[in-house]
């Protein structure tokens, strides 16, 4: 059968419509391809000419100087659906003597009824008129514009599919605008507390979507209410599911000595050996360790290029004790090489890359008796990010010497904690300004290994 002619921007790709524009041939290599494709999940010429006005404008204003979107394609319905929103709210593009409304109502909702419900075709039409907006819509945008990447965005992507899920099996259209104080409420009885989740688990995932809503609230018209960090489970609350929390602890003197003193010369083990001597005298996080390059190394420090917070970023002076292990690890390296390039993969793959080192140390450190568990708790009192605690306890100890050299705000440099939030943030961090190199250097070289 032969198919119907199109109009400018438009062409067919199989049954369906999409929207194709060139990229200007100066443009190409920044873009990275010749034409930009947008489906349009619709076989209707009319349709298509409706939808096709704002996704033109928005590319053309994109290649104007706004990098070009790479979103992932997927959900044709409900993103079917935010097409006719954009093009409901802008109708200009639409042709003369055309109600767009009314084509939507006539050849896309009437249809829907009839061949799966009414139900889904109410769900169609809220979103096309702007009434309710699809979680799983702007998920691939939010992860986009964090950045998030690997283990951080596959938790990210994990802790919002537990409530679109949790939407489904009630019923429930999971959309920003219907899911409200009471419904949240409801998802955290219902998924965490009356299953007994751990709370740090269920406390996470509350805290993902607590950034989904925030950021949603920012980039779009929504006015909605961001209740869910109120929605947190509490310690009174977790001991009332039967946990029996035991605070994280650095470790003592005696069990860094221990875990120091007990591996043996096994490549594995110096692996093991190797990182965490490191991690006890910078007070590196794992994940920072393990995503250090060799062109992070350089002027006698290493360079956090990026990590969970902004003060993530910054500069750690290498302690004169590990000045052989680096150099050791670097040599006959190029830049671009890991300095622990014995662990697998990469920091951008959904398994973290210092994962493989956590869990050696974790059978390790059990072997050798050091953490305990509370009741109903998935993780030890310590672990791995203990050494962290312990050097930020030996820095701490050593501030009441005279003429130590360096304050309790370059201990939060070093180790990449925020200080605007702390007693005299503004004056201490802002005003006076960060700490010299040679005082975040007297900090390292404070902390020295147990003997």
């Amino acid at each position: 059968m032969k198919t119907k002619r199109l109009g400018r921007y438009l062409e067919w790709h199989g049954a369906k419509i999409r929207v194709r524009i060139a990229v200007p041939a100066v443009m190409r290599a920044k873009v990275g391809k010749a034409h930009i494709k947008v489906p349009l999940h619709t076989a209707d010429p009319l349709e298509a000419e409706i939808l096709k006005g704002p996704i033109v404008a928005r590319i053309m204003s994109e290649l104007r100087g706004v990098e070009v979107a790479k979103s992932k394609e997927g959900k044709a319905a409900l993103e079917r659906a935010l097409l006719w929103r954009d093009a409901l709210s802008d109708p200009t593009g639409s042709p003369e003597e055309v109600d767009p409304r009314s084509v939507m109502l006539d050849s896309v909702i009437e249809p829907l009824r009839q061949s799966v419900g009414e139900e889904y075709a109410a769900r169609f039409l809220a979103v096309a008129d702007g009434k309710a907006t699809p979680i799983a819509t702007v998920v691939d945008q939010w992860v986009s514009a964090n950045r998030y990447q690997g283990h951080t965005e596959a938790k990210a992507r994990h802790s919002v599919a537990v409530l679109v899920k949790w939407c489904e099996k009630s019923n429930i259209f999971p959309c920003f605008e219907l899911i409200d104080r009471p419904q949240g409420s409801r998802f955290v009885l219902e998924t965490y507390i009356s299953k007994q989740v751990n709370s740090a688990t269920a406390n996470d995932h509350i805290s993902w979507i607590t950034r989904l809503w925030k950021w949603h609230r920012a980039n779009s018209s929504w006015t909605g209410e961001n209740f869910w960090s109120e929605l947190r489970i509490s310690d009174k609350a977790a001991r009332r599911m039967g946990e029996r929390k035991r605070s994280k602890r650095p470790f003592t003197n005696e069990e860094v000595k221990s875990l120091l003193s007990s591996l043996s010369d096994g490549k594995s083990q110096r692996t093991l050996l190797d990182f965490i001597t490191i991690l006890a005298l910078s007070g590196l996080r794992t994940g920072e360790l393990a995503a250090l390059r060799v062109s992070d190394i350089f002027e006698d420090c290493f360079h956090v290029r990026f990590g969970k917070t902004e003060a993530a970023e910054r500069v750690v002076p290498i302690h004169s004790s590990l000045c052989s292990l680096v150099e050791r690890r670097t040599q006959g390296k190029s830049s671009g090489d890991y300095l622990f390039d014995d662990l697998p993969g990469s920091e951008n793959t959904k398994r973290r890359r210092g994962a493989s080192v956590s869990q050696s140390f974790s059978r390790y450190r059990r072997k050798l008796g050091i953490g305990e568990k509370g009741a109903n708790s998935r993780q030890d009192t310590a672990d791995m990010h203990s050494f962290r605690r312990w050097f930020i306890d030996r820095a701490k100890a050593r501030l009441v010497e005279p003429g130590i050299g360096y304050t309790g705000w370059t201990i939060a440099e070093v180790v990449g904690h925020n200080t605007d939030d702390e007693p005299l943030g503004l004056t201490m961090s802002v005003y006076a300004g960060p700490s010299s190199r040679e005082q975040l250097r007297s900090c390292v070289q404070a902390v020295s290994l147990p003997v």
